[in-house]
């Protein structure tokens, strides 16, 4: 039996209910962030020996006399003495090639494709093992290489590899106005595969998926600019992954929700899940030209404890990779720095060599204290009206290493702790930033946000993530948090509050009675057919 579903639709509208899926309240799929400890025997570049000089190729015996600082640089910040410290992986994980390898992914969207690094990419060698890896210091650089990677993918053993005859070249994009990169970032080539994604509500696989594949190792005589690249996950309007798995809705939802010990990320497709956030929803146009980023926002206040850190407001862009990537003009970074009481911060203008003065983020000689209360927190608000407050604890975090020399303290050259924000002009080249360069606000800041990317109306939203309040202090775990309902509004629209995120908001009196007509209405109707 056919519903005469037409009178419905006309009566859903005469009351000004919604008739689409946009920002629905649940979303048809979720893809969740990642964090694994994996095992040394798991990795490519795996050789403790040869990585601390102790069992060269070619009969050398490891005793050259450029090997005598090999134990300070196995402990060198950030990459601790190999071998004895778990490798950490973390983004979208992605199952790829028969038998499947796992890589994980960074989300951008900047980038149209899924792009995974190939074994070569992180030495000289054209094959993908590591037979041409001689030099301490080359297998040392592959290992860093690896460790950034989250996961190289060996493509020579896998059965259902397919190489395209196309190339992909990545050199900085069109948002990126440095010169700090000369040439490709990426290169490498487009290949089939076939993929799934294990960590989704309903999981998603594909044989015969477009990869971009990074094949072509960096020279990076002067400094590691490309090493830290990780995989990508590409979620720009043309990304291959949205129009595989979700063509008719290029809409999609993001969280940073806390996991276990780590903050991750959680991306809600086919439609946002509004009822993931509360206290109305933000709209944001794109710009009228595609080629420009689409998500910006103009910053107009930056508060620490009531101190005001900018002279002016300035444009960032929102970056949504799982890596911290908030980037600071440089004098706000400066005041940011002095205010919050850092020891030591890069600024261009020094010139010695102190370990502090030069390192890219602000470092501080004391810890976070535990209790809220007593943290300074960091309010943005931007020229829309959206604001957010950010706790210390979420952009500081605390170092372990200390100065050998001494054994009762940590020497003031080595800090306690350490701030995820940088400088513009110091920024990391890893992950999304060397992608994605000027004034950026990452993860770090959007932690208690909810957005929503929506190609379908070429607009993006924001709105206070639902479980901000509690996490923040500002309501007790029992106290109940209405979450939004409803149409995400267009740009300019309202969105007054909790139940009525877009379109037309609706007291919840007005809902029952408005409610009640329909369903007398719809019987009316069924009683005709």
């Amino acid at each position: 039996m056919k519903f005469p579903h037409t009178p419905i639709v006309v009566l859903l509208l005469q009351l000004g209910l919604p008739t689409t899926r946009l920002g629905v309240a649940k979303a048809l799929n979720t893809l969740s962030h990642d964090v694994t400890n994996v095992t040394l025997d798991s990795l490519v570049f795996n050789d403790r020996g040869r990585y601390n000089g102790t069992n060269r190729r070619n009969g050398d015996d490891g005793d050259d006399d450029d090997d005598d600082d090999d134990d300070d640089n196995d402990r060198r910040p950030g990459l601790g003495n190999f071998g004895e410290i778990p490798v950490n992986r973390q983004g979208f994980r992605m199952q790829i090639g028969t038998p499947p390898q796992t890589v994980w992914l960074s989300p951008s969207l900047i980038l149209k494709d899924v792009i995974v690094r190939n074994a070569s990419s992180c030495h000289d060698d054209d094959d993908d093992d590591d037979n041409g890896l001689d030099d301490t210091d080359e297998y040392r650089q592959a290992v860093r290489c690896e460790y950034a990677s989250q996961g190289l993918f060996r493509s020579q053993l896998s059965r259902s590899f397919e190489r395209l005859n196309q190339r992909i070249e990545i050199p900085p994009t069109p948002y990126d106005s440095s010169q700090r990169f000369e040439g490709d970032l990426v290169d490498g080539i487009m290949i089939r595969e076939t993929v799934s994604f294990p960590n989704t509500s309903q999981e998603l696989n594909r044989e015969g998926f477009e990869v971009g594949l990074h094949l072509d190792h960096e020279d990076d005589d002067d400094d590691d600019d490309h090493v830290g690249l990780p995989g990508f996950l590409g979620l720009n309007r043309e990304s291959t992954f949205l129009q595989t798995f979700f063509p008719n809705n290029k809409v999609f939802g993001v969280s940073f929700p806390k996991m276990d010990k780590n903050w991750g990320i959680e991306i809600d497709f086919d439609g946002g899940d509004v009822a993931k956030s509360t206290g109305g929803i933000i709209s944001t146009a794109f710009p009228a030209d595609q080629r420009q980023y689409p998500l910006s926002a103009r910053v107009e206040s930056m508060e620490i404890n009531g101190q005001e850190l900018l002279s002016q407001p300035f444009d960032a862009r929102i970056d949504i990779g799982h890596l911290p990537g908030t980037k600071l003009p440089r004098d706000v970074y400066r005041r940011f720095a002095s205010v919050t009481g850092a020891n030591g911060y890069a600024d261009d203008d020094d010139d010695d060599n102190d370990w502090i003065r030069e390192a890219s983020y602000p470092t501080y000689n004391t810890t976070v204290p535990t209790l809220l209360s007593e943290q300074w927190n960091l309010t943005v608000r931007f020229s829309n009206g959206f604001e957010t407050r950010i706790p210390q604890q979420y952009l500081i975090q605390e170092v372990n290493y200390s100065d050998q020399s001494t054994s009762n303290s940590a020497s003031p050259r080595r800090p306690r702790s350490i701030s995820k924000i940088t400088n513009v002009e110091r920024a990391d080249s890893s992950a999304n930033g060397a992608l994605l360069s000027g004034p950026t606000l990452g993860s770090d800041i959007l932690l208690f946000s909810y957005l929503i990317v929506d190609y379908q109306r070429n607009q993006w939203s924001i709105a206070r993530s639902l479980d901000a309040s509690r996490v923040l202090g500002e309501k007790r775990e029992e106290d109940v948090e209405v979450p939004n309902s409803g149409d995400v509004p267009a740009p300019g629209g309202s969105s007054d509050g909790p139940n009525g995120a877009g379109g037309v908001a609706v007291d919840n009196g007005v809902r029952a009675v408005l409610c009640m007509g329909v369903l007398t209405s719809l019987v009316g109707i069924l009683g005709l057919v």
